[in-house]
């Protein structure tokens, strides 16, 4: 049974969704911060998105610690009291524990400590896309938790590339986080030779969203990006794998390669191909130069096999190699 919202129109005062020049709306309060620069706010929704491998994970962990320490986590931080709810739906429960006493272990935590009113992480796995839901919406009915972070939206649908389906899901997430003011993270993969979230449901994600994270990889350094932002844009933020496998902020200026992937990856976010006067376009738009300047960045991102060109001049973007290496 779908979940929706009991909205009857004859019944409803229209009154109630006017919005006058001079009404005093105060904005809903910051869940996390980078300085002065809002990320996440309570009542909305958010996507962290990239390839696989690209450490996605290992951002939650960070941003859940940035949320739970008193002095914020790899330059992020927050200033609202509450708890956190983190729901993982595809890995096994082991691999959920581990990422559990990674977040443990940035935060200090003895693992024998109780700390359920703070954290509470939940393995979905074994359950149906629509099981999930509700006990996705039942565990933030009797937690309330401030932040909630989803790993593995598409885990939600049965079938991520059903515009109905992708728009009442989408309508689910806006209306809990709205109704429950928490703020809701959904964690989007973009799964190689697949068309999985850059279809309806990616694009539907990106339309309502208040930040888009894209999270990608080079150097074995991971680069967190404003890929859409409605508040100001917050600076990209980088970060590696330390020696006890702990995510660390750190300094990186990315070479003209790292630069192209990040650019593309983004091109190609919510389209599987392109053809090169639309590349074209789309590179001229966002990095505001002219056509020699795009051409040669073309030349370059096929070059550097980043970029891939067929028999009829339709581009599609290279993925990296997966391995199971820092899967997380």
């Amino acid at each position: 049974m779908e979940t929706t919202f009991n909205f009857e129109p004859e019944q409803t005062e229209l009154s109630k969704f006017h919005v006058h020049a001079n009404d005093i709306i105060p904005m809903n309060e910051a869940v996390i911060c980078q300085g002065d620069t809002r990320l996440f706010s309570l009542g909305d929704i958010s996507v962290i998105t990239g390839q696989p491998k690209s450490r996605k994970t290992f951002l939650v962990s960070g941003l859940i610690a940035a949320y739970l320490s008193e002095n914020g986590y790899m330059g992020l931080s927050s200033s609202t009291v509450g708890n956190v709810l983190f729901i993982d739906t595809e890995q096994s429960r082991s691999h959920v524990l581990l990422v559990s006493r990674r977040i443990f272990r940035i935060l200090n935590w003895d693992f024998e400590d109780k700390h359920y009113n703070d954290l509470r992480i939940l393995s979905l796995r074994e359950l149906g896309a629509l099981e999930r839901l509700k006990v996705t919406e039942k565990a933030i009915n009797e937690y309330r938790p401030k932040l909630v972070i989803i790993d593995g939206f598409a885990d939600l649908l049965r079938d991520t590339n059903s515009l109905e389906e992708s728009t009442q899901r989408v309508s689910d997430l806006m209306r809990i986080s709205s109704e429950y003011k928490c703020h809701i993270c959904s964690v989007v993969h973009t799964n190689p030779n697949s068309e999985k979230m850059r279809g309806h449901v990616g694009s539907e994600l990106q339309r309502k969203a208040e930040s888009v994270l894209l999270v990608t990889k080079a150097d074995e350094i991971t680069t967190v990006s404003p890929q859409f932002c409605r508040n100001l844009e917050f600076k990209k933020l980088s970060f590696r794998i330390d020696n006890n496998g702990l995510p660390v902020a750190c300094d990186y200026v990315p070479s003209v390669d790292d630069n192209n992937r990040i650019l593309y990856e983004s091109i190609f976010m919510s389209v599987e191909k392109m053809t090169y006067a639309g590349l074209k376009n789309e590179v001229k738009r966002r990095l505001n130069i002219k056509d020699t300047a795009a051409e040669n960045r073309i030349k370059k991102g096929v070059e550097t096999d980043i970029l891939v060109k067929d028999k009829n001049s339709i581009y599609t973007l290279k993925y990296e190699e997966d391995t199971d290496e820092m899967p997380y």
